[in-house]
């Protein structure tokens, strides 16, 4: 049974059924429950040479349940086609809004072999890389999840110019918006970086065009630590950016915003350290809307604990748009305490205790 696609599904105890029209609930649940470690070889009927470890599926499951939380509850409509195909296609997406708690545990180690496998169809999973980065931004991904409004950095609709005559367009690039929604950074400022990337611009045969903020509310950043500038928690907790797009002025004319008039804050919710090496799992550490560090129970051993921006490290981070200014951010620390780990570990009891009485 356990390794039957279709009763796995049925298995899942979806917090859309628990708490229907409980938004509040559902985003609370979504980042403050765990997944247990996913362990092939304890799941009956795997063969052989898909019992491979994952550095980076449990990560990855916590970083789409964290970003979910963040979004309205329109992107996780059950009635949604769109949304069925989604999760259908990618079952990832569905085991995201599980109750982690509540369902059975063997259920949710299938459910991961099944997600795996849609990654990669169609033969092993031995060799295959199964890594946190290659995962996050594969094809799947990006078809299923990356692709919705929220995630877009660049709004679709362009102007370019052809022949003297500024038209209006759709734009593409390198085939798919999602893909180029990716932002690499290394050194200097992530805000101003990611702000450079809007304005008017040229291709190779000359002809001009325009690139506009989408005004995302999820922004995902591949950040490689520079040696020489090391970006650490204090500069990317919060950036900020100049989300600058096309606006129709009096004179009937579009033209982009003046500089500085589109100004966005966005907030660090999740980072991901990546491994340099196979045998080692990627790390994960989170936080709330505000910036506070979200305390993952001792159970889950791959949490993130060192300081953000070690040398040589990459990281992946995630930021939703937020408030501008919290009084006494200055002060937030992204290394819990002793004492707040023992209170993650309280809260998981609990929330254990809680949700095996009532359902």
């Amino acid at each position: 049974m356990a390794l039957d696609e279709h009763k796995v599904a049925e298995g899942l105890k979806d917090l859309r059924t628990i708490y229907p029209t409980d938004e509040f609930s559902q985003d609370y649940m979504l980042r403050v429950q765990v997944p247990t470690l996913y362990n092939p070889k304890n799941v009956a009927g795997i063969p052989e040479g898909d019992q491979v470890d994952s550095t980076g599926l449990d990560a990855l499951l916590m970083v789409i349940r964290r970003i979910i939380s963040q979004l309205p509850m329109e992107y996780r409509d059950t009635k949604d086609e769109a949304m069925g195909w989604r999760e259908q296609a990618n079952p990832l997406r569905r085991l995201a809004m599980a109750d982690l708690v509540s369902t059975d545990k063997d259920i949710l180690q299938a459910a991961k072999y099944h997600a795996l496998k849609a990654f990669y169809p169609g033969g092993s999973l031995e060799g295959k890389d199964l890594s946190f980065q290659a995962l996050a931004e594969h094809k799947l991904m990006q078809e299923t999840f990356w692709q919705l409004d929220p995630f877009l950095l660049f709004n679709p609709y362009t102007t370019f110019k052809l022949n003297g005559v500024w038209e209006v367009g759709t734009l593409k690039i390198n085939d798919s918006l999602s893909e180029d929604s990716l932002i690499t950074f290394k050194t200097g400022s992530l805000g101003e970086q990611i702000a450079k990337k809007f304005g008017t611009f040229m291709t190779d045969d000359g002809i001009v065009f325009t690139k506009q903020a989408n005004l995302p509310t999820i922004l995902r950043v591949q950040y490689d630590v520079s040696a020489a500038d090391p970006k650490k928690f204090q500069d990317l907790r919060k950036i900020v950016v100049d989300m600058r797009r096309l606006e129709r002025r009096p004179d009937g004319i579009w033209k982009f915003t003046e500089p500085g008039a589109a100004l966005k804050t966005y907030r660090l919710i999740a980072e991901v350290c990546l491994s340099s090496s196979a045998d080692a799992s990627d790390t994960i550490r989170m936080y709330d809307a505000e910036g506070e560090v979200i305390p993952i129970p001792t159970t889950f051993p791959n949490h993130q604990r060192e300081p953000l921006g070690k040398e040589n490290a990459r990281y992946m981070l995630y930021y939703c748009y937020g408030l501008k200014d919290i009084p006494g951010e200055e002060s937030y620390s992204e290394i819990l305490p002793p004492f707040d780990e023992e209170k993650a570990d309280l809260l998981q009891n609990i929330l254990d205790r809680t949700t095996t009485k009532s359902h």
